[in-house]
């Protein structure tokens, strides 16, 4: 289902299947009934972007984009760097997720404007958790109060 530019919608964004499957059974779990979409690299995610807000528009992007940091063609690192250029996209949540916990690594995507940096969990219920205790309230802010 391909998130709408006014509606809010989880966005994941990495080429590992197994991890995009983890994540959407957490999100299944969860009882979340907004709609979902998956890129397997920076370049279909910012491609698709620029295709829905070319058509209605960056007001209300409401979408709270995973994204990994080690894929083929547009790494994470670089599509962050895109979307934190362009205006239109400037404000839109970016989670960064990895395998790595370099904090050299962290401390440069924090700087070029991600949201936030979470090492991959290993197991269903940490991905589970991690959406429940942590994703869920960049998208449902006052939920979490």
């Amino acid at each position: 289902m391909k998130p709408v530019g006014n509606q809010a919608a989880y966005v994941l964004v990495d080429d590992d299947e197994d991890d995009r499957y983890l994540m959407r059974l957490a999100i299944q779990r969860l009882g979340r009934e907004l709609p979902l979409h998956e890129f397997v690299n920076g370049k279909e995610l910012l491609d698709y972007m620029t295709e829905d807000t070319n058509e209605k528009g960056a007001h209300g992007v409401y979408w709270l984009i995973v994204l990994d940091i080690n894929m083929p063609i547009l790494d994470g690192r670089e599509t962050l760097i895109r979307l934190r250029e362009n205006p239109r996209w400037r404000d839109v949540p970016v989670l960064m997720l990895s395998t790595s916990d370099d904090p050299r690594q962290i401390a440069e995507l924090l700087q070029a404007g991600a949201n936030a940096y979470y090492t991959k969990p290993s197991t269903f219920d940490e991905y589970e958790k991690l959406f429940r205790t942590t994703f869920d309230s960049w998208l449902f802010p006052k939920a979490m109060d």
